[in-house]
């Protein structure tokens, strides 16, 4: 299936995954393997499974099955249902830039539902429902990454 996460920001996010490992600090990097492969899958220790990378992420269980599936699929970079370490590295940095731009297209395609680039107010509606306060950022193991409250 398409990759619709990748359409608008293909070429941006290409350029934060290539600085990614650069950007993380030694002690973010071992925070981060512990809790990868603490949540590895069973068949594979290397890698995230779709289960794995949602226990990563307590709060993504509020988010609709669809859209964590996107956000699975936008890390999975070899398409092959597991993220890999570097993957996983790579997809925080891109969901963690400070890039309204690429935020602004992230978001976009999350959330629409016809994936035709444009959020309608079914659509709308829908993040209303599941953010009916907002996000806010918050701290994960030194990171900044959003909540949902």
């Amino acid at each position: 299936p398409p990759r619709s996460t990748q359409s608008r920001s293909s070429a941006a996010s290409d350029v934060y995954k290539r600085q990614t490992l650069e950007t993380w600090h030694s002690s973010q990097l071992i925070i981060l393997r512990s809790r990868f492969l603490e949540n590895a899958s069973k068949g594979n220790r290397d890698a995230l499974d779709f289960n794995g990378f949602l226990k990563m992420f307590a709060e993504m269980d509020s988010l609709p099955a669809d859209v964590n599936r996107k956000i699975f699929d936008f890390f999975d970079e070899g398409n092959n249902g597991l993220i890999y370490f570097k993957e996983f590295c790579h997809g925080l940095g891109v969901f963690c830039t400070r890039n309204k731009s690429i935020q602004a297209d992230i978001f976009i395609a999350l959330f629409d539902q016809d994936s035709d680039g444009h959020l309608t107010k079914k659509d709308l509606k829908r993040i209303q429902s599941v953010f009916p306060r907002g996000v806010k950022p918050v701290s994960y193991t030194n990171l900044t990454l959003p909540t949902i409250y």
